[in-house]
This record gives structure tokens, C-alpha cells and sequence, in this order.
């Protein structure tokens, strides 16, 4: 607020958190929701973990989970979670939404923007469903290479718009539409 930034705060107690949160921003309309997302106990883990999923898909606004009571360091890392190539129908607003609130928080924080997006491996994308999940570039056939020069392209692209340099762009193969768990990644 010292800042000129409109801020407000509101505390309701729900049995179905997701529901009552994507309520108040439906209702609301803020430019940017945070969350505090480090749990205090095993059982706020798990009850964090299935809120936290539900809003990353659901929430019409870009969302900001705090993940540590520890503070940010002089220098943090942003990560902007964007989708270029539009799955499940988001438009390339939300891209923009997202990474142009990830900016402001980077230089709010004095830090520095990067740009994450999981590319849909070749195999899912395709219909070859039971094949490897990697496979060497060398075997890649012209359709695959395209596929990926295409999403590669299109996040290049987005990053460009905002002036995020190569280094800060971060692409990897996995489908977060299925079961992320399975896909080695971090949750």
C-alpha cells in the first residue's frame, strides 16, 4: 500500500476451500491472488496439495503460491507457469495476465522473471501413447522435430514480449493434463 499498490485481505472458513476462493475472486476480481501454500502439518499438506492443483486449473486470475515462511531472497527467482499453446482452450490472455503479473512481482522484489512451460511429449500428442516417453533426437522423425520447434517457438515468443532473456526460459517435456506424478517431475 506504501507503494500505491491497492491491496486488501479477506478470511472466510470453508469445508471445500477451492470452491470458496475461485467464489471470492469470481466475485472480487482481483489482478492477482496469493496464497499461502507451506503446510504447518502433514494433514495441511495434502488438504494444501489437492487446493493448490484445483486453482492452478481453475483460478481466472494469475496466482502467486507462497511456498516458504523463510523470506525471499535479495535477488528471487519469479517463475511464470504459461501455456502458449493453449491447452484446454485458455486463450493467450491469460499468458499475458500471467507473465505481466509475474514482471511486476519480479521487479517489485528486485528480481528476476523466468518462464516455465511443460511441452505435451511427442508420444501423448501423436496417439502413440504406449510408446517411450523420450526418445534420442536422432530417431525423431520431421513431425516431432516440428511439433517442438513449434512450441519452442511460441514460448520464445511469449518470453521475447516481456523481455525474458533464453536463459530464463525453462522447457520440458511432460504432460501435466495426466497424472503428475508419474511424470519425474517436482510437485
Amino acid at each position: 500500500r506504501a507503494t500505491g499498490l491497492r491491496a486488501s485481505a479477506h478470511v472466510e472458513w470453508s469445508s471445500h476451500s477451492q470452491e470458496a476462493i475461485l467464489q471470492e475472486v469470481q466475485r472480487r476480481q482481483p489482478d492477482l491472488l496469493v496464497i499461502e501454500s507451506f503446510p504447518k502439518t502433514p494433514a495441511d499438506g495434502v488438504l494444501a496439495h489437492q487446493t493448490h492443483h484445483k486453482l492452478m486449473e481453475a483460478c481466472p486470475c494469475p496466482l502467486l503460491l507462497v511456498r516458504s515462511a523463510i523470506p525471499y531472497p535479495a535477488h528471487p527467482r519469479v517463475i511464470a507457469a504459461v501455456d502458449p499453446m493453449h491447452a484446454h482452450a485458455r486463450t493467450s490472455a491469460l499468458d499475458e495476465a500471467i507473465v505481466s503479473a509475474g514482471s511486476e512481482v519480479a521487479g517489485a522484489l528486485a528480481g528476476e522473471l523466468h518462464l516455465f512451460h511443460a511441452r505435451t511429449p511427442w508420444v501423448s500428442v501423436s496417439g502413440q501413447l504406449h510408446g517411450p516417453g523420450w526418445i534420442p533426437d536422432i530417431v525423431k522423425d520431421e513431425d516431432q522435430v516440428k511439433y517442438e520447434h513449434r512450441v519452442a517457438s511460441r514460448v520464445t515468443e511469449l518470453a521475447a514480449g516481456h523481455n525474458v532473456t533464453d536463459l530464463h526460459i525453462h522447457l520440458v517435456d511432460g504432460d501435466v493434463s495426466n497424472n503428475h506424478r508419474n511424470t519425474g517431475y517436482p510437485t
